[in-house]
């Protein structure tokens, strides 16, 4: 079991410049964009085992402003950064604005979703999770996102 942030962080920041390149190559797509962006700094550490971050909630909402200057729909961006109430990003309210994306609007194939998680990440059995707000470490597979 390893901790894997800064490897995490590269890996989106690639994620990101690969899907910001697909989109300005397919300019004349009829499609929407949507995004979800995930800023976790506030972990408990007796809960969690995680120590709290400093950038991950600047992270996501400086790319926020970035994607509304790309063309992004301010609607069609959920950000969900440390708070209380349906935007904090615990698993369930994450795993709920995907079911909303997803479902409730009516995504179709010629639409783009993009998925930001900024925060504490880890393997275990040669398998990756992400660390939500409410993680809890006694029970780390099951209360991460897989």
């Amino acid at each position: 079991m390893r901790v894997t942030s800064l490897g995490l962080y590269a890996w989106l920041a690639l994620s990101w410049l690969a899907s910001c390149h697909t989109l300005s190559a397919n300019e004349n797509r009829q499609g929407t964009r949507y995004a979800i962006l995930i800023g976790v700094d506030n972990y408990r550490v007796e809960s969690s085992g995680y120590h709290p971050l400093k950038y991950a909630k600047a992270d996501v909402e400086r790319l926020s402003k970035a994607l509304l200057e790309a063309g992004y729909a301010q609607g069609n961006i959920r950000l969900m950064v440390d708070g209380s109430g349906s935007m904090a990003p615990t698993k369930a309210n994450i795993y709920q604005q995907l079911k909303s994306i997803t479902s409730d609007l009516n995504v179709t194939a010629e639409d783009s979703l993009l998925v930001v998680f900024a925060g504490h990440g880890f393997s275990d059995g040669g398998r990756s999770y992400l660390a939500p707000a409410d993680m809890s470490g006694a029970a780390r597979t099951t209360s991460a996102i897989p």
